[in-house]
């Protein structure tokens, strides 16, 4: 046996008889996909390997180019020189680059870039009918992006990655653009009203942005848009104000985190079918006046047709906190998850949901900023949801500590979901003795629903 094995030929052998290896050996259109998963510095690096090697980085469809990061003078064993060198590869590289059409232009640099050897690259990349560009670029970059970035007749993908400063001129518009990430720190008024209602055929929109002093307003405005992100913060409480103005009849996904307590106008969200919401009340005090949190119901008033609607702990303790009594109706509600820290609020908001089918109710962790707002109890409401009589057919209840409060909610659905198909719950850190304890009082709570299944997780 170990004859016959010796006088087979080796894997390496075979492969290696006309001086190549089998990678080698694959298709040029094969290396070319390999070589589009890595960074392009090292997708260049394989020209070295053999003359067949030597061009076949040129015909990758992905540039992607991640500069040094200038670290402070005072930091030890840091070179501070990396820059040009950076810049000039990235010239080599597009002087080389032998494609006309460009997948995706990746860079992400530092704020010593040549802004107009970046603006230059840019263009390069849109004469050759790129169809992404991800702009990263670090704090300090006052970039002026070229005006051709935005009316190029391609599908054009921009991220503008965080702490970012730009200008944009009065007279632009964006006709051809369809997503846009964006990353802004204290941006004046007059381009928040003017740079996100300039875009007809924009279908996502990412804003993350920290607020500076005084008054500003977003504008956005798209018959086209489908899917919005935003996340508000202010640097300090009490001298920032933020308004909100949406206008997008189509719009089916919104995500919003708010930690300054927005002024919301939104309009014409008659499309939306998902919603996720988190306004954070960790300083409401701060605000100086508590009607501020009662615009977290003006928001909830503004996406009552949503049909999936996610609420995050915070906003259950602004919920339960505010003195608003005028609590909203989602008639097309279906789905409802929330992360809470309190049930004050749940049971004003069951009420609400007539047509509701699944829960999900996930307790998080009490965090220290919470800590003044509510501790997690239930109180049992007087009466029944009609969701619960009718509709509710799944309940996921997931981080129980063991605590009485925790079995009062279990118990109360139990008793009073009339069509409840199943209830799933997920213990969060108990010991066997808590395990052991919680389920010999669950096994003996009563059911409404005599088809109910629980499934313990």
């Amino acid at each position: 046996m170990a004859s016959s094995l010796n006088n087979q030929p080796s894997l390496k052998k075979e492969a290696n008889e006309n001086g190549e290896d089998r990678i080698s050996r694959l298709p040029d259109s094969v290396l070319v996909h390999i070589l589009s998963f890595l960074p392009t510095k090292y997708a260049v690096r394989t020209s070295i390997l053999s003359s067949r090697w030597k061009h076949i980085w040129a015909s990758v469809p992905i540039l992607e180019f991640n500069g040094p990061i200038l670290l402070p003078s005072y930091i030890p064993f840091c070179k501070h020189n990396d820059n040009g060198s950076f810049m000039n590869f990235i010239d080599r590289v597009l002087i080389l680059h032998d494609l006309s059409s460009i997948q995706r232009f990746s860079l992400g640099c530092n704020p010593e870039i040549d802004t107009s050897r970046l603006n230059t690259w840019i263009g390069v990349a849109i004469k050759r009918s790129v169809h992404e560009i991800d702009i990263n670029v670090c704090e300090g970059l006052d970039l002026k992006l070229p005006r051709n970035l935005f009316t190029c007749n391609t599908l054009v993908v921009l991220k503008l990655g965080s702490q970012l400063h730009f200008d944009v001129p009065t007279s632009i518009s964006f006709p051809c653009l369809r997503i846009f990430h964006v990353s802004l720190i204290s941006p004046s008024n007059d381009l928040t009203q003017k740079l996100f209602s300039s875009c007809p055929m924009l279908e996502e929109l990412s804003i993350i942005a920290v607020m500076g002093p005084g008054k500003t307003v977003y504008n956005i405005s798209s018959s086209a848009l489908k899917t919005l992100y935003l996340s508000l913060c202010v640097k300090e409480y009490g001298d920032s104000e933020v308004v909100v103005i949406v206008d997008a009849p189509i719009l089916d996904y919104l995500c919003i985190e708010d930690d300054c307590f927005v002024q919301y106008c939104l309009n014409s969200l008659s499309s939306l079918v998902k919603a996720s919401v988190c306004v954070d009340a960790s300083h409401p005090h701060a605000l100086g006046a508590m009607p501020h949190l009662n615009r977290a119901f003006v928001l909830l008033e503004a996406i009552s047709n949503v049909k999936h609607l996610h609420l995050k702990s915070s906003t259950m303790a602004v919920l339960g906190i505010a003195n608003d009594k005028s609590w909203p109706v989602f008639p097309n509600l279906t789905h409802l998850e929330f992360d809470d820290v309190g049930c004050k609020s749940l049971p004003k908001l069951l009420n609400g949901v007539p047509n509701l089918c699944t829960m999900v109710f996930t307790k998080v962790p009490l965090l220290d900023s919470f800590e003044p707002l509510e501790q997690f109890y239930w109180l049992e409401p007087q009466g029944v949801p009609s969701c619960l009589r009718s509709t509710l057919k799944e309940i996921k209840v997931s981080g129980i500590d063991g605590l009485q409060d925790e079995l009062n909610l279990i118990k109360y659905f139990l008793e009073n979901a009339s069509v409840l198909e199943k209830m799933t719950i997920g213990y969060g850190m108990l010991s066997i003795k808590e395990e052991a304890e919680f389920l010999r009082h669950l096994v003996r709570l009563p059911r409404c629903s005599k088809s109910c299944q629980i499934e313990l997780v």
